[in-house]
């Protein structure tokens, strides 16, 4: 049996196949959104899709540069495109790139994104984001802050990677084991966490609360003079963290509470004066404020806390008020310009190595309301040479609170307290301890006829406290009339 072909009617049927397989193709290539790239506006390329565009990266070799602000829709051949992403490698390599902008309509940060930028120190994602692609910031050596918004819930492999000099980010909770760090790292950037119940205002990368009552964070990319705005009653903790090109924070009085580290390592900062509601210095608020010269406390303050201006080497005046019940550890450690401390009556407790390593201070005068002084306190004072104690009753505590100063300083205490002082230690150990000398040290009560207008009265820190008949509290001062001098206790 033999099978003739037809090849024909074959060739005829492959034919048909072949059409209605184009035919085919065409329907499912229409029915695919089709993208088109290279499409510029403005200064800034996109690649769009139906309504919606990605920032991509310029043609040409051209690099985006200066101050970016990406809008948040635009309008190309009479159609309104709505910008939804920053693409891959959108802004690779563009070093004079100084600041972007981003749209709160963007959901997506593509990989290597912004890599190598080196021109940004800081970017705020809106909170429309809700991933960030791998690496998408590896390489921005000079980045300092980031605020991923409070939406974000993906964050790629490496994102930060090689962002040698980041110190503050603020991400959501549930993206925090994503974000390549390990936070119990000193190098590590400090993270603030985004609570998924609050609502925020971020405002030039500053976070405050909803009602802007609390600040939370400050990036620290921000110099010169930071205006903190009335609303806020609480500063939170770490909130100006690493803020090492600020100089000066002006504070409003209605400001009820510091949280702990709240200054922390803001070099630049010269003075401060704390509002008149705060009663409480907590820890670590000034840690390495090297730059900071001058602190004015409010008459409410009753504490100042563990590490609270601890390497804040520049400090060189302190006046207490006479509300200061309590100093902690550590609290001034290495304060190496503090010459002379004056500690107000009302002071009761002094912490372990308070004044540890003060280096520059000279005298210090310590009331009769002392009740401990904690170990070490003022070890390491090595000119510490007039220590005046005017006591009653000296307290006892242990021998390394003036360690190294016991054979060459002089304790002046008052004559009838001599005796109980050589009985007690750590006063006891000091080698030379003398009654408040006549010539130098005077008794003088407020009717005193040596108080008139040629009078000039000055804390032992320099600071002129009397021009004419003002009140003084008790302790020890710097009684200047005409070209003389002399110290004087008021009791």
């Amino acid at each position: 049996m033999s099978i003739i072909l037809n090849h024909n009617k074959m060739t005829s049927r492959s034919k048909i196949h072949r059409y209605w397989g184009l035919i085919l193709y065409i329907v499912l290539l229409c029915s695919i959104p089709q993208m088109v790239y290279g499409l510029e506006v403005n200064g800034i390329n996109y690649s769009v899709r139906n309504n919606t565009a990605f920032v991509t990266s310029l043609y040409d070799g051209r690099k985006y540069s200066g101050n970016l602000v990406v809008p948040r829709e635009f309008v190309w051949n009479g159609e309104v495109y709505t910008v939804t992403g920053v693409d891959t490698w959108a802004f690779r390599d563009c070093p004079d790139l100084i600041s972007v902008s981003l749209p709160n309509t963007i959901t997506e940060i593509a990989p290597s994104a912004f890599s190598n930028c080196i021109g940004l120190n800081f970017l705020e994602f809106p909170n429309s984001v809700t991933s960030v692609g791998w690496g998408a910031l590896d390489g921005c050596i000079n980045m300092k802050s980031i605020i991923l918004g409070t939406s974000v819930v993906e964050v790629g492999y490496r994102a930060f990677a090689n962002c040698t000099n980041l110190v503050k980010i603020a991400a959501p909770a549930c993206v925090k084991n994503q974000l390549g760090f390990d936070f119990h790292e000193p190098e590590s950037p400090d993270l603030f966490e985004f609570d998924s119940q609050a609502d925020y205002v971020v405002e030039n990368g500053v976070i405050y609360d909803d009602k802007k009552s609390t600040l939370y964070f400050v990036g620290a990319h921000l110099q010169g003079n930071f205006d903190i705005p009335d609303s806020v009653v609480k500063i939170a903790e770490g909130a100006f963290y690493g803020c090492d090109n600020i100089k000066n924070i002006e504070m409003p009085d209605a400001i009820l509470e510091i949280g702990p580290g709240a200054f922390f390592g803001c070099r630049s900062l010269t003075q401060i004066i704390i509002p008149k509601l705060v009663r409480q210095i907590d820890y670590g608020t000034f840690v390495g404020c090297e730059a900071l010269h001058t602190v004015e406390f409010p008459s409410s303050l009753i504490s100042i806390g563990d590490q609270a201006f601890v390497g804040c080497e520049a400090l060189h005046t302190v006046e207490f008020p006479s509300s200061l019940i309590s100093i902690g550890n550590h609290a001034f450690a290495f304060c190496y310009a503090l010459s002379a401390l004056h500690l107000p009556e009302s002071i009761q407790s002094i912490g372990g190595c308070a004044f540890y390593g003060c280096i520059g201070m000279k005298e210090l005068y310590l009331p009769n309301s002392i009740e401990y002084i904690g170990w070490e306190a003022f070890r390491e004072c090595w000119v510490l040479d007039d220590i005046y104690y005017n006591c009653e009753n000296p307290i006892a505590g242990d021998k390394l609170i003036f360690e190294g100063r016991y054979d060459t300083a002089t304790l002046f205490v008052p004559e009838y307290c001599i005796k109980k002082c050589e009985e007690t230690e750590p006063w006891k150990s000091f080698s030379h301890i003398r009654s408040f000398p006549e010539n130098g040290l005077v008794k003088v009560s407020m009717s005193d006829n040596e108080f008139d207008d040629k009078i000039r009265i000055f804390t032992l820190n320099g600071v002129e406290v009397y021009q004419s008949r003002d009140h003084l509290t008790s302790g020890v001062y710097i009684l200047r009339k005409g070209d003389i001098s002399k110290k004087i206790s008021v009791r």
